[in-house]
């Protein structure tokens, strides 16, 4: 078996953008099941809470739950939403009450973040 050392996943907006879809869709892409729901539904549940993270730890007053920044922020159009963020600036917050999927990814001179 061959193992890879990877030290760095890049992606385009688009893709990063692709990916919160996905999750905001429960695992559906199209017509196929891409991911089980059941994950999805687990993977953006609160398995951390603030309160019981290092002061130093987190992204603002955000509950995680697998691979996943859960906000706490009041307000309609902020329930279900989730967000993560990456190295160089990469950064995907899905607000899936108001429809919006904000993808960022910023420009670094870099050679493993090109």
């Amino acid at each position: 078996m061959r193992s890879w050392n990877v030290r760095f996943a890049a992606a385009s907006s688009a893709g990063v953008a692709k990916i919160g879809l996905l999750m905001a869709a429960r695992g559906q892409w199209e017509d196929q099941q891409a991911i089980p729901r059941e994950w999805t539904w687990e993977s953006l549940a609160t398995h951390v809470r603030r309160e019981d993270m290092a002061p130093a730890t987190g992204f603002g007053d955000c509950d995680y739950g697998y691979l996943w920044w859960l906000p706490r922020e009041k307000g309609p159009e902020w329930e279900g939403a989730f967000l993560a963020a990456g190295n160089y600036g990469q950064f995907l917050l899905v607000l899936p009450a108001a429809g919006s999927v904000i993808a960022h990814r910023a420009l670094v001179d870099r050679p493993l973040a090109r």
